[in-house]
């Protein structure tokens, strides 16, 4: 009798598993869950100026890193002098450090290096999609830099 109590208690309880199982796995009608980091795109564009001529450099490298995470991220200067960096993030405040090195010699002309910041203060997001995506920000960062002496 009491086998018999038992292996009846168990069934029960496989099957209200069983149940609880399939109930979970809809999760469209249940609330679903959600997996990620909350995170958005952090974008700075601009153009590289020569300081004593005013026009455009191309082939500047800018090297992007975060204050945080010290991860670099490169960007080149086009023919127009227009560079744009696209960097994911946590949808929060940021700081960038950014460096400016010409690579392409004495081609186009011999320019100092320069060293900058660029910060996200508050930042606004547009075009998030309501749950991890927060959209993106973006800010222009035009830079001059002197011709070596």
């Amino acid at each position: 009798m009491k086998k018999e109590f038992l292996f009846n208690c168990n069934k029960t309880i496989v099957f209200l598993l069983t149940l609880l199982g399939f109930a979970t796995s809809c999760g469209d009608n249940f609330g679903g869950t959600e997996y990620g980091t909350p995170h958005a795109d952090f974008i700075v564009k601009g153009t590289v100026l020569s300081a004593s001529t005013n026009l455009p450099i191309e082939h500047i490298r800018l090297i992007m890193r975060d204050s945080i995470t010290q991860y670099p991220d490169t960007a080149f200067t086009d023919l127009n002098g227009k560079y744009l960096f696209n960097r994911m993030g946590f949808p929060t405040d940021h700081t960038f450090m950014i460096n400016l090195v010409d690579i392409d010699g004495t081609a186009k002309g011999e320019f100092q290096s320069l060293d900058t910041t660029i910060v996200f203060k508050n930042p606004v997001f547009t075009g998030g999609d309501g749950h991890w995506n927060s959209g993106k920000t973006e800010k222009e960062l035009n830079l001059k830099i002197k011709p070596k002496l």
